[in-house]
């Protein structure tokens, strides 16, 4: 590898032609410049194409049929030419020193295969007032993956960061295998699960992300978000290392399986992963806990469920 390794920026595109100016000239922006910007536009049918060739060619930019964030990301994969990679969605943002911070990490720590960082949420009000939250203090980051013992089991219940957060060693995402293309939505969630199989994560402190939160973004399609998690879940389960995880662990997943799937309206199922709880740990107090108020509660049971985890944080159970 060179003294300055070449940065892979992959930012799939799909009708985000309000957005994805602010995402290029946030690569940009750089301090660490050795890095090439890939755009792979995933059949926009507005603007976002006009906008992206403004930049000429500092940007390449790819062109695919609409089949998604996980195949756009692929094809970004398969076409860059760097050492280490990220992974940018077209609606956020990174900051200046991202770049510098996480190669140097990565150049001096070799055992490592993902760094990432943490950042703010930023969002605008419904009186024009823009608003920043730390990724943590939401909940949104969760600074303690490390080797895969460690990963997985906080891993398995939730995503730990947002996708730009993070850099990656090309071969760590090679080995995996990429994006899983039939996931529309929580594709990044099952892309770190499968690397923290084999790989060792690390988190750096300090601000390299910023995520926009955007209304009408495929964080807010609820129908795909269902069935992707669901899937995900079932990959879980019928994973060889899921079995190794302690008891309550395992409890504490199909505890969060059952919440979404309340959450999602559909509380047979709910009851079904309760009962996987059960029998994986029965005596784990927050399956019985939650049991008890969705029959008092029904559906709403799950919003006691998300407040508490809210307010307690998902992995102090």
């Amino acid at each position: 590898m060179s003294l300055n390794p070449l940065v892979s920026v992959i930012i799939p595109v799909f009708n985000t032609e309000a957005h994805i100016a602010g995402a290029i000239e946030s690569a940009f922006a750089q301090t660490y410049k050795n890095h090439e910007i890939i755009v792979v536009n995933d059949g926009s049918t507005d603007r976002t194409l006009e906008v992206v060739r403004r930049f000429d060619r500092n940007v390449r930019l790819l062109q695919t049929p609409h089949l998604g964030p996980s195949a756009a990301r692929n094809a970004g994969i398969q076409a860059s030419q760097g050492d280490y990679l990220v992974f940018l969605d077209a609606d956020d943002l990174i900051l200046p020193q991202k770049f510098t911070l996480q190669t140097q990490y990565l150049k001096a720590n070799p055992q490592i295969d993902v760094v990432y960082s943490g950042g703010y949420r930023l969002w605008t009000t419904s009186h024009g007032f823009e608003k920043r939250e730390s990724l943590e203090k939401i909940g949104m980051l969760n600074p303690r993956l490390g080797a895969p013992d460690v990963s997985l089991p906080q891993l398995v219940t939730q995503n730990a960061f947002p996708i730009h957060c993070a850099m990656t060693r090309r071969e760590a995402v090679v080995d995996c295998g990429g994006f899983d293309v039939s996931l529309f939505g929580l594709e990044d969630w099952d892309f770190w699960l499968r690397i923290a199989e084999r790989s060792c994560f690390s988190y750096l402190p300090g601000d390299v992300a910023v995520y926009r939160y955007v209304p009408g973004s495929i964080s807010y399609q609820q129908v795909r978000l269902g069935k992707s998690f669901r899937m995900i879940c079932k990959k879980i389960e019928k994973a060889e290392w899921f079995e190794r995880l302690p008891r309550h662990v395992q409890a504490r997943f199909y505890l969060d399986w059952a919440t979404q799937e309340l959450m999602f309206r559909d509380p047979d199922y709910a009851r079904k992963m309760l009962s996987h709880a059960r029998r994986r740990d029965p005596s784990y107090l927050p399956a019985l806990f939650f049991e008890a108020a969705i029959a008092l509660m029904g559906e709403h049971a799950a919003i006691l469920y998300k407040l508490k985890r809210r307010i307690l944080g998902p992995r102090n159970e």
